[in-house]
């Protein structure tokens, strides 16, 4: 009797497993499914099925100074855009910004290349276009979920370029991309929320897009965009003209020298670079004063520290305004 009750629950225990299992596989294959899906009908709803490159142009403000605001509760220093175009070739992940800003009473001419080897940085504003999130999230194994911003639902596709750099784009009830978010890499905030809403959606040439685009990063604006002009499926100009194939080597370290100056006992002028610090010598530690820019500055900057008091560690830095070239 005992053997033939561990039998039956042996047989129940692989029916239960063998069950779950199928649900499993059955609840991830269908995951999978909503997620195409959802991204088909919101490239249906905006008119991207056929979408293989677009050109945009508007007029605006953006932030000219990140981390350089005049205290920490108001937004960075802005300028006027008096020009913007954007042109993109969606299919080779591509594009090509220009814009004119009034800076200090004159114009200012900004370029910008992205391509798939761009550093993250400069390529990640690709991937926070409606169009482009579309397509990314299309070639990169989306995941769908539910979220809700103030009490408003959305769909939440996310997805990860190389693998590596997350994206989350939000649909809203009408199928139109809402809101799309990544992070980037910034030395004193670390890993950086950036941020681009979309609003005012219209019909131009075709599609729609969204009238109306600020982007935000660490919570503060650093673009607003009023769009004027859309145009699809034409012939766009997204690679350098002194483009031969080569790519320029990118997140190259330059070596950086430090020299020392001692004005007083147990006090030295560190300098190099664009900007320079203080080491203080006291009892058991040194205390240094700004800790300027980013790698490889600081290294440089302990290195010599070590050099001149060996048997001290760093235990305090202060930094006098809260710019981020000097405490990054």
């Amino acid at each position: 009797m005992v053997g033939k009750n561990q039998m039956r629950l042996k047989r129940v225990v692989l029916v239960c497993a063998s069950a779950f299992l199928f649900a499993l596989i059955a609840s991830v294959a269908m995951v999978a499914q909503d997620a195409k899906t959802v991204l088909m009908n919101t490239a249906k709803a905006m008119g991207a099925e056929n979408l293989k490159t677009i050109s945009i142009s508007g007029t605006g403000s953006h932030a000219v100074s990140i981390g350089q605001n005049k205290n920490p509760d108001v937004t960075w220093p802005v300028a006027r855009i008096k020009t913007y175009t954007r042109q993109m070739d969606l299919d080779a992940g591509r594009s090509y910004v220009q814009l004119v800003q009034l800076q200090n009473g004159a114009d200012e001419t900004l370029n910008e290349y992205i391509s798939p080897d761009s550093p993250w940085n400069s390529q990640y504003s690709f991937w926070l276009t409606p169009f482009g999130f579309l397509k990314g999230a299309l070639a990169n194994n989306a995941t769908v979920s539910s979220a809700k911003i103030a009490g408003v639902p959305y769909t939440l596709v996310t997805f990860a370029v190389q693998n590596k750099y997350k994206v989350a784009g939000y649909i809203n009830e009408k199928n139109l991309v809402d809101r799309i978010q990544t992070w980037v890499d910034n030395d004193v905030l670390g890993d950086m929320l950036s941020e681009v809403w979309f609003n005012e959606y219209k019909d131009f040439d075709g599609v729609k897009f969204p009238s109306l685009i600020v982007e935000k990063q660490a919570g503060l604006t650093v673009l607003t965009l009023g769009v004027s002009g859309v145009k699809t499926n034409g012939p766009v100009n997204v690679t350098p003209a002194s483009a031969t194939g080569a790519t320029s080597p990118t997140n190259v370290v330059q070596s950086e020298s430090v020299q020392t100056d001692k004005v007083a006992d147990g006090v030295y002028y560190l300098e190099g670079s664009t900007h320079h610090s203080v080491a203080v010598e006291v009892s058991d530690h040194i205390v240094l004063i700004e800790a300027p820019m980013n790698g490889p500055r600081s290294p440089a900057i302990i290195a010599e520290i070590k050099k001149l008091t060996p048997n001290k560690p760093i235990r305090f830095v202060v930094h006098t305004p809260h710019h981020f070239d000097h405490p990054g």
